[in-house]
């Protein structure tokens, strides 16, 4: 359950909203209207229902850092396996799109992706018109 209080502090009157998100981590986001914190409530309340949640922290999240972090936790590949990807990572997805922020939706599809899923979400971006991130055909299937 969400809810909104009112505070003043140095005759300045702010609005505290407090939220869960749906891990069940506290949030707080603070406003000068009350009607402002009131439709951002109603935003946040709206997306945990229809499960397009998007947690603040990770909207902040870089493809670099992600995929680093996600070629790290593949414990069960080969050396050259993993030396294939983090030379694929190293030589056309990071400068590419290194600095490119990712939002990961709160929901349990979001786990567990593997790389044929990861290859396949950035090379689907050049087929919205977008310029190829990978010069490989092979990147998408293609080859």
């Amino acid at each position: 359950m969400a809810s909104i209080e009112k505070r003043t502090r140095n005759g300045q009157v702010r609005w505290y909203t407090r939220y869960r998100s749906p891990n069940g981590q506290q949030r707080t986001k603070t406003f000068d209207r009350k009607i402002d914190a009131e439709r951002y409530l109603t935003t946040i309340e709206s997306s945990k229902l229809s499960g397009s949640y998007i947690d603040p922290a990770a909207a902040r999240l870089t493809l670099g850092p992600w995929a680093h972090g996600w070629l790290d936790g593949q414990t069960h590949l080969k050396p050259s396996t993993r030396e294939r990807y983090a030379g694929i990572l190293r030589a056309h997805i990071v400068p590419a799109m290194g600095l490119d922020k990712i939002v990961r939706r709160q929901s349990q599809r979001s786990a567990g992706l593997g790389f044929r899923t990861v290859r396949n979400e950035i090379c689907g971006h050049h087929a919205e018109g977008a310029p190829r991130p990978v010069a490989d055909p092979r990147c998408c299937g293609e080859g």
